[in-house]
């Protein structure tokens, strides 16, 4: 098929919800789930802060942006259906993700802490598992063992780290 009518077909397919563009140079064949969208698009990454908090149902409010975790620069992916935000973080923390490459809740909240440095309000933090918490916020700053040792003071403090 010549480009132009590649094209042209494409869009025909998109229009009648058969595929989905996703970025320049990928489509997807609806139904298409947004992990498996990232595993192939953006291969090194995993997804998490605000998308996996409300996939875990921990944030309430509906997240339109999906937010994603790498070891390399960050950017903006957009186009009609979605925006792909990437943060890089250090190796260090390139850890506690799924085989669907999203991050397990704990990891999530510690991610969101420590890139956007606060936490969205009204999150249903009682279904996280602290131990996991607190062992994932060791490998973190202080600055976020404290901030985690705060908003979950019922925790045994032996987990947090003194300084």
């Amino acid at each position: 098929m010549k480009e132009r009518s590649l094209t042209v077909a494409l869009t025909r397919l998109e229009d009648i919800g058969i595929i989905r563009r996703v970025s320049r140079g990928w489509i997807c064949i609806q139904p298409c789930e947004i992990w498996e969208i990232t595993k192939v698009v953006f291969p090194s990454s995993y997804i998490s802060l605000e998308w996996a908090l409300h996939y875990y149902e921990i944030l309430d409010q509906e997240i339109h942006v999906i937010t994603m975790v790498w070891l390399g620069k960050p950017k903006v992916v957009r186009n009609k259906y979605y925006i792909f935000e990437l943060h890089k973080i250090k190796p260090q923390l390139y850890f506690g993700y799924n085989d669907m490459m999203i991050a397990e809740p704990e990891k999530a909240l510690l991610d969101t802490l420590y890139l956007r440095k606060k936490l969205p309000s009204e999150l249903n933090l009682e279904t996280l598992n602290p131990n996991k918490l607190y062992t994932y916020a060791k490998k973190y700053p202080i600055s976020i063992q404290r901030y985690i040792s705060n908003i979950l003071p019922e925790i045994d403090s032996r987990y947090i780290t003194k300084s």
